[in-house]
């Protein structure tokens, strides 16, 4: 197309239409160049002039019994007219998502994905209902059977349409879903009446318009669930990736999709609380542990995808539910770090964590401390990742404690960097753990006082660091709590009570000035014997040394 960018569009037009009358076998090589021009001059074509020419060339194409030139032309359909005329067009697509070949039905789908408007992604409240997202939702009920492998055998097409039941879902997380084999995008809310409790509002004070049976990012959560248990393994890697990051999903949904077990949602009657699961939705037993299942395959790419939703979910849950909320871009960054677990800030309040928030929260954060021990390298990297960011909102046993100290001595360098942030944010509450926690960052740290310039060093003495200002009056407790009997083995000399009592006239390892970092940090230090704080001295001077 470079030859003639000089010519005028009536002439490339007018000739190309005539060779598609000509010869019909070239038909292909003519509308593929119909859509090269489309893409840098869509607007001169709209032009009057030679809509009736591209109009008998989409319609030819349309109707060709080869399959590329009907995907091709599905595409230039979309380029030309697809922002003008969005309702003829999304008509025109409906019937080609049923086409007989695969490659036409997943060019469907992806010319689709590109008329979807565009959101800011830092807006607050989603889009407005309008006859535009009437136009996508009916769009979306004829997707969802194609993401069942019973409709769609073609794996590359599922994948596609998982992400267009995606995106549609996030740009009208709240829109009513009042029938999913509704597709006419114009069906008016049925009126209540004694015959039409189908239809009756079981969400109120939802924010739902009334009358609605479901709305349509729970209805995508249940169905991307079931793609998440697809027999390919990349539509589940897929599914698996996104689960997480659908907008306005209910607790309850988040909750059926960790456990195998099905939840009886009707033992829970707080005002967050569903009462009944919604008539229209997909049967839960075929989509109940749809995350287990994701994080317990076998593959690794959909493990990595369990990881990254189960991680947002989890920060989502620690958050009351929302990502987006006042709390992230609140200036009074001092308060926001004095909340404590089970609590959220929002508008300027602080309020407790629901029941269903608390139990994604701690559900989630035992999965990704699970994972923590995973064969593959990355999953154990994303999974501390994940945990990193909502270590300082959960409360820890001892087994997830182990699992965090476990993975200091990891063979990969990345997964040792993430196991000491992870070390650093959480909020110890027993002195014992403390202790353990620190005793572990020191064994981490060199001998030799002077390797201490390396990465890795770094990062440990940062995370001793960050756990002496968060735990501040709580080292001599700690101290006299290792020093308590059958705490440490007799011949265990790297405890940290007996590395205070340590003289300090000898060899300052690196050890030692790791622990003198969190003291410092802490200030902890003046509330130990004066002969502890005589033994830092020189430690003190070796450490400034080497900053």
């Amino acid at each position: 197309m470079g030859r003639i960018e000089g010519v005028p569009l009536g002439g490339i037009i007018s000739a190309l239409v005539y060779r598609a009358r000509v010869d019909s076998r070239v038909f292909l090589q003519v509308i593929t160049a119909v859509r090269d021009i489309s893409e840098t001059r869509a607007t001169e074509i709209t032009d009057g002039k030679f809509s009736e020419l591209i109009d008998e060339i989409i319609e030819k194409g349309l109707s060709h019994s080869f399959p590329r030139v009907r995907a091709v032309t599905v595409e230039v359909l979309g380029m030309i007219y697809g922002k003008i005329k969005i309702s003829d067009v999304m008509c025109v697509l409906y019937e080609f998502l049923t086409d007989s070949n695969s490659i036409v039905r997943r060019t469907v789908i992806e010319t689709c994905l590109s008329l979807l408007p565009i959101q800011n992604p830092k807006a607050s409240k989603p889009m407005e209902s309008t006859q535009s997202s009437r136009i996508f939702v009916s769009l979306f009920n004829r997707l969802v059977p194609l993401l069942s492998e019973a409709s769609e055998p073609d794996p590359r097409v599922r994948i596609q349409a998982v992400k267009l039941v995606f995106k549609i879902a996030n740009l009208f997380p709240e829109h009513p879903i009042y029938d999913p084999s509704d597709t006419t995008g114009l069906k008016k809310m049925p009126k209540k009446g004694k015959g039409n409790n189908r239809f009756k509002n079981r969400n109120n004070g939802q924010g739902h318009a009334e009358g609605a049976a479901d709305t349509l990012s729970n209805y995508a959560f249940s169905s991307l669930c079931r793609s998440a248990m697809d027999r390919d393994v990349n539509v589940r890697a897929k599914a698996a990736g996104i689960l997480g990051r659908i907008h306005k999903v209910k607790p309850s949904r988040v909750r059926q999709s960790l456990t195998k077990k099905i939840v009886k949602t009707h033992k829970y009657n707080s005002k967050n609380q569903e009462e009944c699961w919604p008539g229209l939705n997909i049967s839960r037993q075929l989509w109940a542990g749809a995350l287990r299942h994701a994080w317990e395959d076998e593959f690794v790419s959909v493990r990595l995808g369990a990881v990254s939703s189960i991680a947002t979910l989890a920060y989502s849950a620690a958050h009351g539910g929302d990502c987006t909320s006042h709390c992230h871009n609140n200036s009074n960054y001092k308060l926001r770090r004095r909340i404590t677990r089970g609590m959220v800030y929002r508008e300027g309040k602080v309020y407790p964590l629901s029941t269903d928030h608390l139990y994604i929260l701690n559900a989630c954060g035992e999965v990704l401390f699970e994972l923590a021990l995973d064969p593959d390298k990355e999953v154990r990297r994303s999974a501390l990742a994940g945990a990193c960011r909502i270590a300082g909102r959960l409360q820890l046993g001892k087994d997830h404690l182990k699992s965090i100290l476990l993975s200091t001595n990891d063979s990969e360098v990345s997964v040792r960097m993430q196991a000491y942030r992870v070390i650093s944010k959480v909020q110890y509450s027993s002195p014992i753990h403390l202790a353990s926690a620190v005793r572990t960052l020191a064994r981490s740290l060199p001998l030799d006082a002077s390797r201490l310039d390396s990465d890795e060093s770094r990062g440990i003495i940062k995370a001793l660091e960050t756990i002496g200002k968060r735990h501040a009056g709580m080292f001599l407790a700690a101290t006299k709590a290792e020093s308590a009997p059958g705490v440490l083995s007799a011949d265990d000399k790297e405890g940290l009570a007996r590395e205070l009592a340590r003289d300090g006239s000898k060899t300052v390892t690196g050890r030692r000035i790791g622990i003198y970092c969190a003291l410092v940090a802490s200030g902890d230090l003046y509330l130990f014997p004066s002969r502890v704080q005589d033994a830092f001295v020189s430690t003190q001077s070796v450490w400034e040394s080497l900053r």
